[in-house]
């Protein structure tokens, strides 16, 4: 009996979890160091016979409330009675985002012995796969629809702005088409921000240096937040460069700006602070970093919603206040540009939020050659033949195309362009469409055509993301691509580029061309 006795006290005194003992008036007998330690209580204020209503105020405020598994919120009395009875598991959460799970099973002479878990390695764990998961899943969602929406919104782009160029200024139906522009615009920034959140947005990566992109755009950022909110920089991270797309680095910053000023209704200040970080791990590698932390002092934001805000559609804000996006927007964005976001805040306290992105060493020849967005991009009669299924879309573009000084020829699939080709020697460009509802797709007619005319430039054109169109298509990062929806203005650049200058970058306008 001794030699049991020691080895259960043994068991009881080392093992990892914590162990309490209460008996059936609910009163402590006994406990082991790590109930002590997990439960952060104060070890000389506990004694043998404590009523459990002594014990719960010991506790820190967080910890005061049950929670079942599935999130619902307990009746602690209830709860306490039920332990005596049957087995009972639930959760409480501490300061620094630690979960402790509770596992009571009665004792035939009543009472309850309970056995303490830290789970919150776990629930982290648990946290990024249905993270990953929800990202899938959105990614598929917008990778399904993102094609026939995009051609929609193609399709009333390109009519919005030939009715715009139609309307005497000053008119009410140039204001009633401008607005429906502007609704257009943002249906398209709405699907940017889904594929951004699955991180299968159509990024065009330039080596960037940090600390002038955010001093440029100090004029904007002051603006969208309002004269109550006061910007604070403090650049650090000078001749430092990292590869990101620059307007989508600027329309995350901006929405982070904005998404500070909305918690400080009275006013505050938002810092942006660039540092260099040398030797930092990240994403399973060693590397230079350069981060970038937007803070404000604002009012904060719970802890126990804290974990969710990167989520798409979590908003804290009214029906029809936000659509939820915004931050979701931007770690996919961060997470598509190879780095990481970490996100820190307390009621009260205000927000801290620190992006880690990989330093790139600068070259004398930059990733890309822009050329000028200020050339004359206007066409001179040039023969132009579109190949686009969508009637819609096929008469938009060939208006469009028109109005900007081209002579057009339209045909709806591959065989007809290849016929159209083989009877006019004055065609100057191929514009096409990726699916094109046949056995012959876009690329492959691209290729076709590579391969009797050399010289002849193609010019691709679709509503679905790059990765979606190097898996289904075979698409090549040598092929020349305008994503849909474009305006007339990407039109033009696109199209003067690959006439004029058919070896360079189209930059906005090409490869990655998605806003």
């Amino acid at each position: 009996l001794k030699e049991q006795s020691r080895l259960l006290e043994t068991i009881f005194e080392n093992i990892n979890d914590g162990l309490s003992v209460f008996d059936e008036n609910n009163r402590l007998i006994a406990w082991n160091p790590q109930y002590v330690s997990i439960l952060e209580l104060p070890a000389n204020q506990l004694k043998p016979g404590m009523p459990i209503e002594s014990i719960h105020p010991l506790l820190s405020q967080e910890a005061q409330d049950s929670w079942a598994l599935d999130g619902m919120a307990l009746d602690r009395d209830e709860v306490n009675q039920l332990r005596k009875q049957r087995t009972q598991r639930f959760e409480r959460h501490f300061p620094g985002g630690r979960v402790v799970e509770f596992r009571s099973n009665p004792m035939p002479d009543g009472g309850f012995v309970t056995l303490y878990s830290d789970l919150t390695e776990r629930k982290t764990i648990e946290a990024q796969l249905r993270q990953s998961q929800k990202m899938e899943v959105l990614g598929q969602l917008t990778g399904g629809v993102a094609h026939d929406f995009n051609n929609l919104l193609a399709a009333i782009f390109g009519n919005l702005q030939l009715l715009e160029d139609s309307l005497p200024a000053g008119g009410k139906q140039l204001r009633y088409a401008q607005r429906a522009l502007s609704a257009a615009e943002r249906g398209k920034s709405l699907t940017q921000r889904l594929l951004a959140f699955s991180r299968k947005q159509l990024l065009q990566p330039e080596t960037t240096e940090v600390d002038g992109l955010i001093e440029g755009m100090l004029d904007l950022m002051e603006y969208s937040v309002g004269e109550q909110t006061e910007i604070q920089l403090d650049l650090q991270a000078a001749d430092w460069w990292v590869s990101v797309d620059p307007s989508q680095l600027e329309n995350a910053l901006l929405n982070l700006a904005i998404n500070s000023s909305a918690a400080m209704p009275n006013g505050g200040s938002v810092s942006f602070k660039t540092r260099q970080l040398t030797d930092q791990l990240l994403n399973g590698r060693r590397c230079d970093l350069l981060a970038i932390t937007v803070s404000d002092t604002g009012c904060g934001i719970p802890q126990s919603i804290l974990r969710r805000v990167f989520e798409p559609f979590f908003t804290t804000k009214e029906i029809g206040e936000g659509s939820g996006l915004g931050l979701s927007m931007v770690y996919g964005f961060v997470k598509q540009s190879n780095g990481d976001i970490h996100i820190t805040s307390a009621e009260g306290k205000g927000t801290q939020i620190e992006i880690w992105l990989p330093r790139v060493i600068e070259t004398t020849t930059q990733a890309n050659s822009t050329l000028s967005t200020q050339e004359n991009t206007k066409g001179s009669g040039q023969h132009v033949l579109l190949v686009e299924d969508d009637a819609q879309v096929a008469q938009t573009a060939e208006a469009l195309l028109e109005s900007l000084g081209y002579q057009v020829t339209v045909v709806n699939h591959a065989a007809g362009a290849m016929d159209a080709l083989d009877k006019a020697n004055d065609v100057a460009l191929v514009l096409t469409d990726i699916n094109l509802g046949s056995a012959v797709n876009g690329v492959q007619l691209s290729d076709m055509i590579n391969a009797r005319w050399s010289a002849l430039p193609v010019l691709l054109t679709s509503g679905l993301h790059k990765q979606q169109l190097k898996q289904r298509y075979g698409l090549l990062d040598s092929h020349a691509l305008l994503a849909k929806p474009y305006t007339r203005d990407e039109l033009a650049v696109a199209v003067h580029r690959r006439l004029n200058h058919p070896t360079a970058s189209l930059g906005g306008q090409g490869n990655d061309a998605s806003g």
